[in-house]
């Protein structure tokens, strides 16, 4: 993907090339994954899932910046992740910070090493927190309910 004339993102997405640091701002400001506006509506906030990954009976996690309604369709057809196994569209009232994924630490025969990295996120509340390494922002998604985008309304 390059920047058009007015800084905004155009071609096709590089997935795995996206930047940390972009990727920990649009999680952490709620900012849209695709282009980087702000996201939050009087509605709440739009998040994409997989269709597979959906557990009513669990807390819902998200490591998945949010989009805006402007660029969410276009993301749920051009992430091949999201392509192959179907998404669904969460609009979330409440999406507080939850905690990270990333590499955990410990001390070592006369040094500090690495634990095996896990996809599992550690809440901020653990006491192991101080020794761990993020690698991605988790949101905790509440008060939610399924939409389908074709009934959004645009933001204006």
């Amino acid at each position: 993907m390059s920047l058009d004339a007015f800084g905004k993102p155009t071609g096709d997405p590089r997935w795995r090339l996206v930047h940390p640091l972009r990727r920990r701002v649009t999680m952490a400001f709620l900012r849209c994954q695709v282009c980087t506006a702000p996201v939050k509506h009087r509605d709440g906030v739009l998040f994409l899932k997989t269709a597979d990954r959906l557990d009513c009976t669990a807390p819902l996690r998200t490591a998945q910046p949010p989009v805006c309604r402007e660029h969410a369709r276009m993301a749920a057809q051009r992430c091949p992740h999201l392509r192959r196994k179907g998404h669904i569209a969460l609009l979330a009232a409440r999406f507080p910070l939850y905690g990270v994924i990333g590499t955990a630490y410990q001390y070592g025969e006369n040094s500090v090493q690495a634990l095996t990295s896990t996809e599992a996120p550690l809440p901020y509340s653990h006491p192991q927190t101080g020794w761990f390494l993020a690698s991605q922002l988790i949101r905790e998604p509440r008060e939610y309910e399924v939409v389908n985008l074709d009934d959004l309304v645009p933001a204006a």
